[in-house]
This record gives structure tokens, sequence and C-alpha cells, in this order.
């Protein structure tokens, strides 16, 4: 079942569209960005008392609309996996990671990659981890724009302990922009500035505020990337953040500004209060 709870009313009213609902035990869900499009991504997913190996279907939902329905997605590429993580990037596509077909089950574990980009709705295959992870792992967006991936722990109760580091196809491409005299605080609908260099031929496209990740169970209620409009004069950029709390819960958040060529910058720490 899937529900929308209002908490202003208490309401509770069902979502219909989601495919194969039982079959969505350890999916990964994803609030897409930008935050601002209240677009949500489910993929993946199986279930844990069953034989059935775990699917690839993905379904996404606009929230915006005013009456929300699951709409079908492009599939996953390659076999259908549980316990797979979906971490937000800085170019605004989702990397999705790990994963098995069945539950708890290292013998069956998936290893693929792939990452979905919301403006094209399209998955492409990336370079998958060697390392087979499943029940309790988790993957993290490091401040480097780095990916950590880590943990698994299959039904024969052992540990994975190695991490393993993915490195986006955006730091291959170009020198990145430098984000300097950032802030250490900010607040709801008021405006900062910050120094922002990058080769002469190239602009910045987008900033974004990322909020710290903490994954666990295929879940993770904390991640999103909100948009920051953002003005640049010479190297002093002017961005402006959301009045909306409910859009940006207060706390501390990494600053990226991305360029035109999809690569990014470092992020730098900033607390929303």
């Amino acid at each position: 079942r899937q529900s929308l709870y209002n908490p202003d009313t208490s309401a509770v009213t069902d979502v219909p569209g989601l495919r194969q609902k039982d079959m969505r035990d350890q999916s990964a869900s994803v609030l897409l960005p930008p935050a601002q499009d209240q677009k949500v991504l489910i993929t993946g997913g199986g279930n844990i008392n069953t034989a059935n190996e775990a699917i690839g279907l993905t379904d996404i939902i606009d929230l915006k609309q005013p009456n929300p329905t699951y709409m079908p997605g492009p599939d996953l590429p390659g076999l259908g996996k549980m316990y797979l993580n979906a971490t937000i990037l800085p170019d605004r596509t989702v990397f999705v990671s790990n994963g098995s077909r069945l539950n708890r089950n290292a013998d069956t574990n998936v290893f693929t990659a792939a990452s979905y980009d919301p403006a094209t709705n399209q998955w492409t295959s990336m370079a998958a981890d060697p390392i087979g992870r499943n029940y309790h792992s988790s993957a993290l967006l490091l401040s480097n724009g780095k990916v950590a991936v880590f943990g698994s722990n299959p039904g024969d109760n052992s540990f994975e302990l190695r991490i393993s580091v993915y490195e986006p196809t955006y730091l291959f491409k170009s020198a990145r922009p430098e984000l300097s005299n950032v802030p250490a605080l900010t607040s709801y609908g008021q405006q900062f500035t910050a120094t922002v260099a990058r080769p002469s031929s190239k602009a910045i496209k987008w900033a974004q505020l990322v909020r710290p990740m903490s994954v666990t169970h295929q879940t993770d209620a904390n991640m999103r990337l909100v948009d920051l409009p953002i003005a640049v004069q010479g190297n002093t950029a002017t961005l402006s953040v959301p009045s909306n709390r409910n859009l940006l819960p207060p706390g501390p958040y990494m600053l990226v500004v991305t360029d035109t060529d999809g690569v990014p910058s470092i992020g730098s720490w900033i607390k929303v209060q």
C-alpha cells in the first residue's frame, strides 16, 4: 500500500499506480533532484518472505499533481535486484549501486550499477562495485563528489568490511569550479555571497544544497538536493535561500556549484537555520 499523509488534517490518501507492490521490499526510493520538482522514484525490490527473484521495475510519482499517481519509468539495466542504494549526485543524476536477486543471498549478488537522469528519464550503465553487497549495504555522497559504498550482511551472518569508492564520470571531464568564502551560516529567504573560480570558457549552471546522507535498509529520508537560484558576476556568486522549511529542513548542507559541463565543485559546508 502507498499512501500520502497530511499532517495538517491527519488524512491518509491511497496513491495508485505502483506496480508489483508485493515485490518492493528493500527497493530504493529517492526524492529526485532538485527537491523543488517533488518527484519520487522507486526502483527494484523483492519479497523477503518468498523465493521470487527481485525485479527491476522503476516507477515515478509527481507529488505536485492534484491527484498524484505512480507512472512507469524505464527498467533498471540488467537483472532486477533488491538491497540496492540510490545516491543523489551534484550533476543532478541518481547513482544506483549494490543489490541481490534473493533475500540476503550472497550467491545471487548483482554486480551492476547505473545512473538515472531525471531530465531525460533514462538509465545509463556505470562501472560496478567489484564487491558483492546486499543487506545492510550503504552508499553515501562525499564532499569531493565521489561515492563511498560499503557494508553487506548476508544470511550467513558474515559482515563485509571493505569499502569501495566510486568516481563519477564528471570527475574526468575538465577542471572543476572552485568555491571559497562560503559563510558558515545562512537563513531562510536570505541571500549570501561566495567566491566562484572557473575557466573563463565555462559558466555556472546550478547551485545546490545537498543534505548529509544517512542510509539504512535502502531508505534515506534525509537525502535531498535543493536548488539555489544563483547569479554570478565576475567571481562573485549571489545565492538565494528558499523560505520553505519543509523543502529545506534546518541543519548542515554541502553547498555545491555545477558548471555547464556537469562538473561540480567540491562541497563546502554551510548551516541553514
